[in-house]
């Protein structure tokens, strides 16, 4: 509104001054004694130029360009916003546009997916989906269920490391940053699952051949079960 009120200001403000250009429509010439000695000095094609049919087209044409102004904010803003239009109180509104998984990630992607989401891919925090929302290209939820195995065993790990979500943090406190700072502080507790071990008889176990960042969540979570049914890990 700051913005309409300032244009129209300005043609307002533009009106009146050549009003009163316009107010004086002739002007004594070089000083001598003839009376017709007179300069119009070119305000006479103002006078008839500008008539009340120009003010109103100048008005509307501040009116049209505060008009489009406005429009472009606010399609600025949407954008901006698009990834958590329909997300209230931490419920995703099911008129969200449809999106999908990505075919690959490993498991840091998979947590970033499911706590913050991904803005360029349109995909909200998977924390907030429901199974009914993605029924259309998850079958029976699968994938959706495994992520949330996956985040419980995660959440567990933060929470013994006290690197989770405080108590009293609200819905928006997960970010970039702080799933990185949750993700520094159990990367000690995690790197194991994250390891390929190669075994040779009459040799000790490697893992020269591991590659953490291409192991895909789904290889980490068959790890944690493996692990949990040994007992190993418990939650």
């Amino acid at each position: 509104m700051e913005k309409i009120d300032k244009l129209i200001e300005t043609s307002e403000k533009v009106f009146n001054d050549r009003v009163q250009n316009a107010a004086v429509p002739f002007a004594v010439g070089n000083g001598g004694d003839d009376e017709d000695d007179v300069s119009f000095g070119g305000l006479g094609e103002e006078v008839l130029e500008f008539t009340p049919e120009k003010e109103t087209v100048l008005h509307e044409q501040a009116l049209d360009a505060a008009a489009k102004e406005r429009s472009r904010q606010h399609i600025e803003k949407r954008k901006k916003n698009r990834i958590m239009v329909g997300v209230h109180n931490g419920v995703l509104n099911p008129l969200l546009p449809d999106f999908v998984y990505p075919e690959k990630m490993n498991l840091k992607e998979m947590i970033d997916l499911w706590l913050v989401g991904n803005r360029a891919e349109h995909v909200p925090p998977l924390r907030v989906v429901t199974a009914k929302q993605v029924s259309h290209f998850d079958k029976k939820s699968r994938r959706l269920h495994d992520m949330r195995q996956v985040m419980n065993i995660i959440q567990k790990m933060a929470v013994d490391k006290g690197v989770w979500k405080p108590r009293r943090a609200g819905d928006d406190y997960w970010n970039s940053k702080t799933v990185l700072d949750m993700w520094n502080g159990i990367y000690d507790t995690v790197s194991p699952y994250l390891m390929t071990v190669t075994k040779r008889a009459g040799q000790a176990d490697s893992t020269h051949k591991s590659r953490p960042d291409d192991q895909a969540w789904r290889t980490t979570l068959r790890k944690f079960k493996a692990a949990i049914k040994k007992g190993d890990l418990v939650l």
